[in-house]
């Protein structure tokens, strides 16, 4: 049974698939290349008001594929270096409320970034994310940042890159859905 590789152009972009030869007849085909990620890095670089803010916060954060969120359960996240209340930690990202938040102090301390790692436990194939505005002071919101993903939380492969995003001033409000 010989195999062999072919690439084809999906929604825009380059897919390579290995095709196997079944007994029998037919053809397996699998898309080769990354199935997914284990850890996605958000890491936030800039504050709708970084002067004026003392700290960036976030309800919530959701990765999406195909136009829709995923479930985030049993997912964890941290915050390495972070600098949270205890009863805003990175945890309350994924919490499925909008009515409560992550806040981390530290933004305002060298190197001026947050980082947050979440674990989603296994591989997870996600072309998006999603995440929603905290109850007040929206100079925390976030203005820029990055999104990378991994499968052994050591190198990391970057996804996508924002910068000088606006979010709404609305409270509690999921943001427009950024796609890769």
């Amino acid at each position: 049974m010989g195999n062999r590789s072919t690439k084809n152009k999906l929604d825009g972009k380059e897919i390579e698939w290995n095709s196997t030869k079944r007994t029998g007849g037919g053809t397996n085909f699998t898309p080769s290349g990354p199935s997914g990620y284990r850890y996605v890095k958000w890491v936030i670089t800039d504050l709708k008001n970084f002067s004026t803010a003392n700290s960036v916060q976030v309800s919530e954060f959701s990765l999406r594929n195909g136009g829709s969120n995923l479930s985030m359960s049993g997912a964890t996240v941290t915050n390495p270096g972070g600098n949270n209340p205890a009863s805003e930690g990175p945890e309350k990202l994924i919490d499925s409320s909008t009515s409560t938040k992550f806040l981390d102090f530290n933004i305002k301390s060298s190197p001026f970034t947050s980082t947050l790692i979440f674990d989603m436990g296994s591989a997870t194939v996600f072309d998006g994310y999603q995440w929603a505005t905290a109850n007040d002071s929206e100079e925390r919101d976030p203005k820029s940042w990055t999104i990378s993903g991994s499968n052994d939380n050591v190198s990391y492969t970057t996804l996508h890159t924002v910068t000088g995003f606006t979010a709404t001033s609305t409270r509690e409000t999921y943001q427009t859905a950024q796609t890769f």
